[in-house]
């Protein structure tokens, strides 16, 4: 749902779109959709400048709770691949000579959530992002990262509740209003950020 109208508000503002998914059914069918709402979500490498990583997982469980099995792809899948996509996309980035980051994180990263400790400490990609702002910042690349909340949140009433008590606005934020996040963030006028 976020990666979709990311790409639908990064189109209002007349970016071409590269975008993948893990799910052939799920991609072909914003394809679709893209195609009949006129989105330009084609274009050559060449002139790409923004990277947007929307590659999350989420399992919550208590620390008692995960096997062996979830820290290795809980690991790769919430935080190695952002770097190693990070890594791939540097040289077009730095060509472009305005590259732009956007790391897409969770909530689970700045704040105890009392459960999914994994997942917790796989949110080091709001370090990295630090890290590769300062680093990349000579070569004209920006790095920014925004927590959300997953829906696995918003499904458990009681759980939503006690995140919402030390939330000072006293409400989630909207999935409609990260497209418009996630633009600013891409475009030069968020350079100084």
């Amino acid at each position: 749902m976020i990666r979709h109208v990311v790409v639908e508000e990064l189109a209002t503002l007349r970016a071409t779109v590269y975008t993948c998914s893990r799910n052939e059914a799920e991609i072909n069918e914003c394809l679709k959709d893209w195609k009949s709402k006129g989105v330009q979500f084609a274009g050559s490498a060449c002139n790409k400048c923004i990277l947007i990583n929307d590659i999350r997982t989420n399992t919550l469980k208590s620390t008692m709770d995960y096997t062996t099995e979830n820290f290795p792809f809980l690991l790769t899948t919430n935080f190695e691949l952002a770097y190693h996509l990070s890594q791939l996309g540097h040289p077009l980035l730095k060509a472009s000579g305005a590259g732009s980051i956007v790391l897409l994180s969770s909530i689970c990263g700045v704040v105890s959530m009392n459960i999914g400790s994994i997942n917790s400490a796989t949110k080091s990609m709001n370090r990295l992002t630090k890290n590769l702002a300062c680093e990349w910042a000579k070569e004209n690349i920006r790095s920014n990262y925004f927590a959300l909340r997953t829906e696995p949140l918003f499904n458990n009433e009681k759980f939503h509740k006690e995140v919402i008590a030390r939330t000072p606005i006293g409400r989630a934020g909207e999935p409609m209003k990260v497209p418009s996040l996630v633009g600013f963030l891409s475009m030069p006028v968020a350079s100084y950020i």
